[in-house]
């Protein structure tokens, strides 16, 4: 979208912002790709729920497996308290 190679290049804020577009012009449910959460899982996924995704999928770009925990972990926490 928008000319942006996969992989984060574009920026969190204007992802968030096409996604809830999509959500926005719909009236089913969308799942959005949030690559592997920006740093912060967490709050993208919150940023993600607060334009109207329902539901996401991270990538974890063969992290070691205590940092992929951490980021659903993070991303559970964050759908939960939304």
């Amino acid at each position: 979208t928008l000319g942006y190679p996969d992989g984060e290049q574009i920026p969190r804020d204007l992802m968030i912002d096409m996604v809830g577009r999509i959500a926005a012009a719909v009236d089913i449910p969308v799942s959005a790709d949030l690559e592997s959460g920006y740093g912060d899982a967490g709050e993208t996924v919150r940023r993600a729920i607060g334009v109207g995704i329902v539901g996401a999928n991270l990538e974890d770009r063969m992290q070691p497996l205590a940092d992929s925990v951490a980021a659903v972990a993070a991303a559970v926490k964050a759908g939960e308290a939304e």
